[in-house]
């Protein structure tokens, strides 16, 4: 895979692997890997860094996106990413401020927390990419 350190975080039905890998750069990338095959799941634009977190059945991978100054859930969709902070509204977005994912189910709903260190809110999207 390259670089310094990988570790495997889950696996789904198909046994499709996720997970992080060090770059020489000190970077983290998320990856999956199927069937030999290994993927970078590569940051959302303007960040350095991927995390991820679940996969579906379908080889849907949600996780977080982030550099010094920020982080963004992120769904991996057809080894893409999509910025999931677009499909929460507003006035979440207004209230709880920064969003980080949890989880994906095979109906392709993905689990979010918003929120800080004194409140939070868990939310469900349903994102069309």
């Amino acid at each position: 895979m390259g670089g310094e350190s990988a570790s495997a975080g889950s696996v789904n039905n198909r046994d499709q692997i996720i997970g992080v890998r060090r770059n020489t750069d000190g970077h983290s990338l998320a990856f999956r890997w199927d069937s030999g095959t290994v993927q970078t799941l590569e940051p959302l634009d303007g960040d350095t860094d991927s995390l991820a977190i679940s996969i579906n059945d379908s080889g849907d991978v949600v996780g977080n996106s982030f550099s010094s100054a920020k982080v963004r859930p992120v769904l991996w969709h057809n080894g893409y990413p999509v910025d999931l902070t677009e499909f929460v509204p507003s006035d979440l977005r207004a209230i709880y401020g920064a969003a980080t994912a949890s989880g994906i189910n095979n109906r392709g709903q993905v689990l979010l927390f918003m929120g800080g260190k004194f409140f939070g809110k868990t939310i469900i999207l349903s994102p069309t990419p």
